[in-house]
Order: C-alpha cells, then sequence, then structure tokens
C-alpha cells in the first residue's frame, strides 16, 4: 500500500464528497428553517 496513492485517493474522495455534504447540510436547513 503506498502513501502517495492513498494520498490521491483521499484528495479524489474528498473532492467528490464535499459538496454532496454541502447539499446535504443546506437541505437540512432549509427543512429546518421552513418547519420552524
Amino acid at each position: 500500500m503506498s502513501a502517495v496513492i492513498s494520498q490521491d485517493a483521499a484528495g479524489v474522495v474528498f473532492a467528490l464528497v464535499w459538496p454532496v455534504l454541502l447539499g446535504c447540510l443546506f437541505s437540512v436547513y432549509l427543512q429546518w428553517e421552513a418547519g420552524r
């Protein structure tokens, strides 16, 4: 297992997951605001 490959994979996963997490947080925030 190479550290370079691990870092590259982590970077790719982070780049893919980050916008998804932001979208989930934003939708949850909108639902919470609407539910108040």
